[in-house]
């Protein structure tokens, strides 16, 4: 009888123990910092890029989570509201290093707000992705061994957007009109230059403060310039669209053009539809006959979970899944390890569909910056619609 006691005894503590052991496998978390603006005048995008990272996070949950060796673990999101500032961004990534223990961090959006993140994260040897244009967010001689940047910034992209809208839009005269902030004046910058090797003309280059509304002093200089385009480097949905809006007004008849994925629900609705018709954005295609099945299931995704669509959540969203199957490829937490497998060369065929590598060692010293193919969008009622291919000999890569 003692035996057998004892038997029931072990068998108890047993399942007992087995419970704890299970509770604690299913607890292990793999949490990604969120560091984005989800207030100020970038908040828009903040939330686009925050929730096409929770579908790729969905996606490997889904799964069965994220397999780094014999482990398996549930990947959560934790977000930090950069404020759009960059001591706000700052703040944001030690809450989410120091508080949260976060394992990699996604953000920010802009040059002064992304310097403040990977202030922390780079001390810290925390992975992060970002979409920062300046190059001092990526370049080797800056220590950045633990940034990658996953949107094609104006470097890489400019000289590929404009060859196709010379070819395919016959455009000549050029007009720049934008936010005053740190990534609007490099943009600026990069389409001066792209513009002078293919032999268009920038013939207007300005700025406005935030909080701005009344932009005509600023249109009426530019469309009397006689501009083909007014393009649209670094402007929210919401600040493009009341330029739109307002040049419309002004009897502007040319063409917008913008170095994003166009957003028409945003955007036209400061706009009105109407004047939204024939913009051109560049991106990831989700729609039509081009978009690859990958991509339109993200954005049925996307759907099916916010209830509407956000063409920028792919910005952040697609490259994302290459880092976490590197860090599954790396079969340790190692961010050594990690951004090592980053910088093999690799091709990564993620799985919304594309196929991309991470490359520009010839441009900032090792290979951080994500390449993969875009496409030229235009807005045909209210959807973004795909109309041509960037070739990848168009991007940053055949112009070095």
């Amino acid at each position: 009888m003692k035996t057998r006691g004892f038997l029931i005894s072990f068998l108890a503590l047993a399942l007992v123990l087995g419970q704890v052991l299970a509770v604690q496998a299913e607890e292990k978390v793999f949490k990604v910092g969120a560091a984005l603006a989800f207030s100020g005048p970038l908040a828009f995008v903040g939330n686009g890029f925050r929730n096409g990272a929770q579908i790729t996070v969905d996606y490997f949950n889904g799964k069965g989570g994220l397999k780094i060796g014999e482990d398996s673990y549930r990947i959560e999101i934790v977000d930090a509201d950069t404020k759009f500032t960059a001591d706000g961004a700052t703040t944001a990534a030690r809450r989410l290093v120091d508080a949260e223990k976060v394992h990699m961090v996604i953000g920010a959006i802009a040059g002064p707000q992304t310097l403040g993140v990977l202030s922390v994260t780079g001390p810290a040897k925390i992975i992060t992705l970002h979409s920062a244009g300046v190059t001092e967010s990526i370049d080797k001689k800056h220590g950045r061994k633990y940034s990658f940047r996953g949107w094609m910034s104006y470097d890489e992209i400019a000289p590929g957007v404009f060859k196709w809208l010379k070819k395919n839009r016959g455009i000549q005269r050029i007009a720049m009109l934008d936010l005053d902030y740190e990534s609007s004046h490099h943009g600026h910058d990069v389409v001066q230059r792209i513009a002078e090797k293919l032999g268009l003309e920038v013939v207007y280059d300005e700025f406005y403060e935030g909080g701005t509304k009344d932009l005509s002093p600023f249109l009426l200089k530019a469309i009397a310039k006689k501009p083909d385009v007014i393009f649209n480097t670094a402007t929210s949905g919401t600040g493009w669209g009341l330029l739109i809006k307002q040049a419309r007004e002004l009897g502007y008849e040319g063409l917008f053009a913008e170095n994003h994925p166009p957003t028409p629900k945003e955007t036209g609705e400061i706009a009105g539809m109407d004047n939204m018709q024939g913009l051109i954005g560049f991106g990831y295609a989700t729609d039509g006959e081009m978009a690859p099945e990958g991509m339109v299931a993200f954005k049925d995704a996307y759907v099916k979970k916010y209830g509407s669509w956000h063409e920028h959540s792919t910005v952040l969203g697609i490259p994302f899944a290459s880092v976490l199957m590197a860090i599954e490829k790396a079969g340790t937490l190692d961010p050594d390890k990690i951004a090592a497998v980053l910088e093999s060369g690799a091709e990564w065929k993620i799985p919304w569909g594309i196929t991309g590598t991470w490359g520009g060692a010839g441009s900032y010293g090792h290979p951080h910056q994500w390449f993969a193919p875009n496409y030229a969008i235009e807005v045909q009622g209210e959807k973004a619609v795909p109309i041509g291919v960037i070739p990848m000999s168009d991007l940053l890569h055949g112009w070095d």
